[in-house]
């Protein structure tokens, strides 16, 4: 089952994608989709199951000829999960990697754990460390009665976003500049061109609401 992280507005995120919000940072997908036509999406991940050992089975799969460089993600599932329960697992998983790296080198592996101030490595760091190449950056998802593993397939290019912010032909900070994430939700729901196909979407009219704001 494929799941989508949710960004800064996740409630937003969520009727972009077309799929139900319980007050967390993660929704369920139906199926497959783009991520990089996504405003609000910051990550994508499968789910592995319910067993954090199952990260570790993983890990000693990955091709010997491999750095091992791994991390871990946690987000919560739902709005009845707090964030000092988030920062505690957070520090939990923490210590439990500093063992699994500490037992992988020991059986002569390179290992690298990557952490984070926050609970959750974000799409930067995942890109930087280059987490996405045997898929190492394990999402676990927290809920009060279970919790969810899975690992990250592919995460929000924000090179990009940060180029077409930056890069504005003219800003007018006296009307306000919408940020082009959420400007691409808008236009997503407005067109339900989340789950259509290019092909689809080609040709399609659609009045420019952001024009003059350098959006």
């Amino acid at each position: 089952m494929p799941l989508a992280i949710l960004g800064n507005t996740p409630e937003l995120s969520a009727l972009e994608l077309g799929v139900p919000w319980d007050g967390g940072q993660i929704a369920e997908l139906p199926g497959t989709v783009d991520l990089q036509r996504l405003g609000g999406t910051v990550k994508l991940a499968d789910v592995i199951g319910n067993d954090i050992s199952d990260c570790l089975s993983i890990l000693k799969s990955v091709p010997s000829d491999h750095k091992l460089v791994f991390g871990f993600s946690v987000y919560a599932g739902d709005h009845t999960v707090t964030t000092n329960q988030l920062a505690a697992y957070a520090k939990k998983l923490r210590d439990l990697g500093m063992h699994w790296k500490k037992q992988l080198k020991e059986s002569g592996r390179s290992v690298r754990l990557v952490v984070s101030n926050e609970p959750t490595l974000s799409s930067v760091i995942v890109t930087k460390e280059h987490l996405l190449k045997d898929q190492t950056d394990f999402v676990v998802v927290l809920y009060q009665a279970k919790t969810v593993i899975g690992r990250t397939t592919a995460v929000q290019d924000y090179k990009e976003f940060s180029r077409r912010d930056y890069g504005r032909p003219q800003r007018d900070a006296f009307s306000g500049m919408l940020p082009p994430k959420v400007a691409r939700m808008l236009v997503n729901i407005g067109t339900n061109r989340a789950h259509q196909s290019v092909e689809t979407c080609h040709g399609m009219s659609l009045l420019d609401p952001f024009c003059g704001s350098g959006t």
